[in-house]
């Protein structure tokens, strides 16, 4: 696994992916589409670790924002984020309400080569 992660920040209707079942998938589609234009750069590589800080006044709210985004990497890139990478749910209490900042750890592809003598 690469050391250094991709960073990804989105932005979103907070309110409405908490609210309901209806506007929770709405903004789920969003996010999704939101997901996959961040990804892009990305293509080729495969996601080993995801680590998802979602924004809120409190620690509950924010981890809850985290979890519904990290629902939503299949959808945005079912390549770069294959075989659902593992992804934890963080509270940045410096992000407001419906914003949310991943960071995507890549595996590594490159191989070690030795030289015979």
């Amino acid at each position: 696994m690469k050391t250094n992660p991709e960073l990804l920040s989105i932005s979103f209707d907070g309110g409405g992916l908490l609210a309901g079942a209806a506007s929770a998938r709405r903004e789920g589609a969003e996010i999704c589409r939101s997901l996959g234009r961040k990804a892009r750069p990305m293509a080729g590589d495969r996601a080993a670790m995801v680590l998802v800080f979602g924004g809120a006044p409190e620690v509950s709210t924010g981890q809850a924002v985290a979890r519904a985004v990290a629902r939503q990497l299949r959808c945005a890139d079912p390549n770069v984020f294959a075989r659902n990478p593992a992804t934890r749910a963080f509270w940045d209490g410096t992000l407001p309400l419906g914003k949310a900042r991943l960071e995507v750890f890549l595996f590594t592809t490159k191989q070690k080569t030795t030289t015979g003598d």
